[in-house]
């Protein structure tokens, strides 16, 4: 998974905590794939988009996802 921000600096402490958490969940649903967390920041995705990255996998949602009080992004 990669969790992309616009930052400068990395994932504060809490959205680390939830990913730790999603991997942990995600760990016990299979036991045949490993699941890792690359964090992203605006550094990150500049010199990705210089090198023209390209998506390999789509996500998509069975359900309507909860979206965040703030309305950016989306709470597990």
């Amino acid at each position: 998974m990669i969790y992309a921000s616009k930052a400068a600096e990395g994932p504060h402490p809490n959205v680390k905590a939830k990913g730790d958490r999603l991997r942990r969940e995600l760990a016990k649903i299979t036991s045949d794939t490993e699941a890792t967390i690359e964090y992203l920041n605006a550094a990150d995705l500049r010199e990705r988009t210089a090198r023209g990255a390209k998506a390999v996998a789509e996500l998509v949602f069975s359900e309507t996802p909860m979206s965040t009080s703030l309305g950016e992004g989306y709470d597990g």
